[in-house]
């Protein structure tokens, strides 16, 4: 019984897992847990799941379809970390990049020129811009010219889903 019991354990782990945090314990078997999505769920906590580890923005696995905590993730899985990750000095240039002279164009004026002649701003009076907002359907070469950016103005390139900020 207890092998089948393991096994049963195993196959409920090993099928695509749903990402989440836990909220509260409600009761000895049930707890609050939030999705990724950011809905909350009223739901079973697995017996062999280590109640001392479960505290408030725990990082959990969730089965797909009961979204029942089947597993404590270690701290530095943390989706929201994982998500913003500093990477290397990029090597794109925006020779590299084919077509979109304006979109180029527009992020020299925008985004180079403040980071490295901030002076102009200053001589003419206007602060200069904070940032952009890069927006457009996937394959079109924003994640690119953000590289080509940062590496002409020595930026650290920092990649972010946008859908995390949703969230």
């Amino acid at each position: 019984e207890e092998l089948r019991s393991k096994e049963e354990l195993k196959r409920i782990q090993a099928v695509p897992l749903v990402v989440g945090h836990f909220v509260e314990m409600i009761d000895e078997n049930h707890g609050l847990v939030t999705s990724t999505g950011g809905t909350n769920y009223y739901v079973r906590v697995l017996s062999t799941i280590d109640r001392e580890k479960l505290k408030t923005s725990t990082s959990i696995a969730m089965h797909r379809h009961s979204y029942s905590v089947v597993d404590i993730l270690p701290s530095e899985s943390d989706a929201a970390i994982q998500m913003m990750q500093v990477q290397e000095k990029p090597d794109v240039t925006f020779a590299d990049i084919g077509g979109c002279d304006m979109q180029k164009q527009e992020l020299r004026e925008a985004v180079e020129l403040p980071l490295t002649y901030p002076e102009l701003y200053s001589q003419i009076g206007i602060d200069p811009p904070k940032g952009v907002l890069l927006y457009g359907p996937p394959g079109t070469g924003k994640t690119m010219m953000a590289k080509a950016v940062a590496n002409i103005t020595t930026a650290t390139f920092i990649r972010v889903v946008g859908s995390e900020f949703v969230q």
